[in-house]
């Protein structure tokens, strides 16, 4: 029997989150670097408005209670339909400023197509190395994508994890860029950027300032932990003190927070989840790892009952496609419930991360939830 959703509160650090982030930042300079990103990007979509959106922040009724405004970050409209292009796209612009001629990745899915699209921009070499074990609609998908581009797919390792040593090594003996999908500063200021929107939209709907005593929320779904260390790390670095971040991980892949609770990378056991997105384990020394020490707040763990309900609620209530991915920030919004009762919480963001689903799992959840 599936256990509920649960939300979780690890034990502080030996060091407190706040201190962690200030120590972060004066060693990476990563606030720098995320407004470093956030300006390239502004610059780029100038010449190419398609090249990286600038999401919307989408005020839903659906969530929203009393006094409790709740907004929707819609990366699920983003190039590529995920935020992994930010990240992307960023650190392969690094790498030619850096006199690269080529970059290499390891993906199956979003983190691939976001490199692909980087390198058609960009019109440098790429490379993508696939698992073996791929499903073929993910490689017929990545094949599509990489047609009359300077990018070429090439099939390594047992897995993603394997094939991302592989793909590392490969890069190192060629003297190419390997771009992880979150081990890997440029990739996190990248993704960071997704706040820095957040922030400049609120201010301009007239939300105003947090403080101590009115806090703010944001829910981020987990995988390797790219996406929330850059989010986190610029609302609690723009906005001291205000924002309260959760991290939102399927209960059958909760990979970033077993991590956390034992302050390593250690294995974790998983099982197939609708959040194949966020799903498998991370390299070990990820950077991403101290970040989600020092950042995180908190820890949703989410049923995959409440991942198909989230899916079948944001295309009900918004006629809005979501992955599994991101349904499960959703969720784990809404498992918060009872820590947000008496805080003052007035203004909640959940970031939709992506919306690529099989439009199969998809049409079978919305019939199962009419």
């Amino acid at each position: 029997m599936e256990v509920p959703s649960q939300v979780h509160h690890l034990p502080e650090p030996h060091l407190k989150r706040s201190v962690l982030l200030c120590q972060i930042d004066n060693e990476n300079r990563l606030n720098d670097k995320i407004t470093n990103a956030h300006d390239f990007f502004e610059e780029y979509r100038s010449r190419l408005p398609d090249s990286v959106l600038w999401t919307p922040l989408l005020f839903s009724r659906w969530l929203s209670k009393d006094k409790l405004h709740v907004f929707i970050k819609l990366e699920t409209e983003q190039v590529t339909n995920s935020f992994k292009v930010r990240g992307a796209l960023y650190r392969t612009h690094v790498a030619i400023c850096e006199g690269a001629k080529g970059v290499v990745t390891a993906s199956t899915g979003n983190h691939a197509l976001a490199v692909v699209h980087a390198v058609t921009l960009s019109d440098v070499a790429g490379i993508v190395f696939l698992p073996e074990n791929t499903t073929s609609g993910k490689v017929k998908a990545l094949r599509a994508s990489v047609k009359n581009t300077k990018a070429v797919i090439q099939f390594a390792g047992k897995d993603c994890l394997d094939a991302e040593r592989k793909a590392s090594q490969y890069a190192v003996e060629h003297s190419l860029v390997y771009i992880s999908p979150y081990n890997d500063e440029c990739v996190i200021a990248g993704q960071g950027t997704v706040g820095v929107e957040i922030l400049e939209t609120l201010s301009k709907l007239g939300v105003p300032f947090g403080n101590s005593f009115h806090r703010k929320c944001c829910y981020v779904t987990v995988g390797g932990g790219g996406l929330i260390s850059g989010v986190a790390a610029c609302l609690k670095l723009r906005e001291p003190g205000v924002w309260r971040v959760v991290g939102c991980l399927p209960q059958n892949s909760p990979v970033m927070y077993d991590c956390a609770a034992a302050q390593q990378v250690i294995p974790s056991k998983c099982l197939p989840t609708l959040s194949d997105g966020s799903a498998g384990d991370i390299e070990p020394g990820s950077i991403t790892l101290e970040y989600c020490c020092g950042l995180v707040d908190a820890w949703a763990l989410i049923s995959e009952a409440d991942i198909e309900k989230a899916i079948a609620g944001a295309f009900t209530n918004h006629r809005k496609v979501v992955e599994g991915a991101a349904a499960v920030a959703i969720a784990g919004f809404q498992v918060d419930e009872r820590w947000r009762q008496g805080k003052n919480v007035e203004t909640a963001v959940v970031v939709a991360c992506g919306s690529n689903i099989d439009p199969d799992v998809f049409a079978d959840i919305i019939k199962k939830h009419e």
